[in-house]
């Protein structure tokens, strides 16, 4: 038997009620499913972040009550348009309910704003909630994925006339805090998805729709987060991986901004109708994409492909669910069956902007020790992206989106004392190159293709595209060229071309 878990999130009432056709479709063929949902939003209103910005100015000395009233003013209107628009065509009017929702968060609001600073602080769960005197824990982006749920269930009920069973299961309170001390992440993820497959699967026995909400902390010590805060992709994983184990086959759907993986961003093409679906991904190239800061937001969280989601044989699907077939999109599976030719449609090829380049050369490089001194500099200040030594010179790269022009300096000091070096001359120097970019071309087989790397620089250098540094994978799944920012569109349509379009 199958067990399909959702994690699902809308941007507008039209997706909002398609997903409830969607889930009342499969209840009708007598599919076991679990819905997990995220917080409401959209390229104009992002509700997540906003209520960081709320949770940022509650956990201040002196509170701007203005501003946060001007944030909920905002994310009350964009639900109550929501709760509106499209709905009411399909004779739905959940208005009202959307605001009685909205009381409650603002009393919450309301509560802890009137607080002494003496009794309310930000909560060591790191989750972006906030704790009184007693204790008692408030997570802002938790209730938000509550109050999602909750829509999602009384628009569920609108649609099937109540003919539909479904049952809110609230995992907020799941893990404690102390339960992660001491454990690896092997072993809060074994016990979260034991936890889970408790809760939710009376509810699945009793054939009620289990619509989870849950907003995971970030543990200090444990599972490991690449994005600076969970999603729900995670909150999913351990959710498919519970049940996995129990049922026969998992399904993990997930329905994102971005609907499946393609060749390439279509935004960035010169012809957005070459960018080709990626239909089948295995767990480990899904791994190397979505390890890239720039793209796994928007694709998938790197925590929905740990590796007990892939012990436990969970297939992962990509895909619009608004339209009426499901075999689009595209699929994370646990192995894929060797091919006799390279099967160059998995080649995936993104560019990231804003990175620095600093390259150190010194006669003292051989020396034992001294490289483990400089990247446990750099790592006080930046995460490196990639790396290229030799016996004199070390270059690598860094992530220079933000303002660090200070850090920047900081670090060139400490790494000139570490390599005693204070002036730079042709044979000994520190120095970095901000303003260049990263192309990343990652595919599936690409060891089985001879001199792939080398035609790839070719097409570059023929079209005028020097290379900087470039990187390649021991398992040759991945080459990453260091360029010239002002080339990066440029590298990626020519690649793309040469790649891509070119082959029948």
């Amino acid at each position: 038997m199958k067990i399909i878990v959702k994690k699902l999130w809308w941007e507008n009432a039209a997706e909002l009620y398609k997903s409830s056709l969607n889930i009342l479709e499969d209840n009708k063929q007598w599919k076991k499913q679990i819905i997990v949902v995220s917080a409401i939003r959209s390229p104009q209103v992002n509700t997540t972040d906003h209520l960081i910005e709320i949770w940022q100015q509650l956990g201040q000395s002196i509170i701007d009550k203005k501003e946060v009233w001007r944030i909920v003013d905002i994310l009350h209107d964009f639900h109550l348009y929501i709760a509106q628009e499209k709905l009411s065509i399909h004779g739905i009017d959940i208005s009202e309910f959307v605001e009685e929702l909205f009381e409650q968060f603002k009393g919450k609001i309301e509560f802890y704003m009137n607080l002494l600073d003496s009794e309310l602080k930000p909560s060591s769960h790191n989750d972006y909630s906030l704790q009184d005197k007693n204790g008692d824990v408030f997570s802002l982006v938790g209730f938000w994925e509550l109050l999602s749920s909750q829509i999602l269930s009384k628009v569920i009920s609108e649609v099937s006339k109540d003919s539909v069973k479904w049952k809110n299961i609230d995992l907020s309170h799941i893990l404690k805090p102390h339960e992660t001390d001491k454990k690896s992440d092997r072993e809060i993820f074994k016990s979260l998805e034991d936890k889970i497959f408790l809760a939710a699967n009376l509810e699945l026995e009793n054939w009620n729709i289990p619509i989870i909400w849950w907003y995971i902390w970030v543990f200090s010590e444990g599972i490991e987060n690449t994005m600076g805060r969970w999603y729900t992709d995670a909150t999913a994983a351990i959710c498919i991986v519970g049940f996995a184990h129990k049922w026969y086959e998992g399904i993990l759907e997930i329905q994102k901004s971005v609907k499946w993986v393609l060749s390439a961003d279509p935004r960035i093409l010169y012809k957005p109708e070459s960018a080709r679906l990626i239909t089948e991904l295995d767990y480990v190239t899904a791994r190397e994409i979505t390890g890239d800061s720039g793209a796994n937001a928007k694709l998938l969280h790197s925590q929905a492909i740990r590796e007990e989601v892939q012990e436990a044989w969970v297939k992962i699907h990509l895909f619009d669910p608004f339209r009426t077939t499901r075999r689009s999109g595209t699929w994370v599976v646990p192995a894929l069956k060797e091919w006799g030719e390279w099967d160059i449609w998995r080649l995936f090829i993104w560019g990231r902007k804003n990175i620095i380049f600093f390259s150190i050369s010194s006669a003292k490089m051989f020396q034992p020790g001294l490289l483990a001194n400089i990247f446990n500099t750099v790592k006080e200040y930046f995460s490196v992206d990639i790396i290229s030594a030799s016996e004199t010179e070390v270059a690598f790269t860094i992530d220079g989106t933000k303002d660090i022009q200070k850090k920047l300096d900081k670090m060139e000091e400490e790494l000139r004392m570490i390599c005693n070096i204070r002036e730079n001359t042709h044979m000994e120097f520190v120095e970095y190159t901000t303003d260049m970019a990263l192309v990343f071309c990652i595919g599936q087989h690409m060891r089985n293709h001879i001199g792939l790397l080398a035609k790839a620089s070719n097409v570059l250098s023929k079209n005028d595209i020097n290379i900087e540094i470039v990187s390649q994978g021991r398992l040759q799944r991945a080459m990453v060229f260091g360029i010239e920012g002002r080339h990066m569109q440029k590298a990626i349509n020519v690649l793309h071309e040469e790649f891509v379009d070119n082959i029948s």
